[in-house]
């Protein structure tokens, strides 16, 4: 997706299954954080 001018990005959330919106508070907040740092960097 990078080479067609589509920003994307690849992170390991630690223990996380494919899932993690739907995980454990704990890698729910890692996964959001990720997102929201995602799009503040790619407005």
């Amino acid at each position: 997706m990078a080479q067609a001018d589509h920003p994307c990005e690849v992170r390991m959330i630690k223990e996380a299954r494919h899932k993690s919106l739907f995980e454990k508070e704990a890698m729910l907040a890692e996964t959001l954080n990720a997102l929201v740092d995602f799009f503040a960097a790619h407005p």
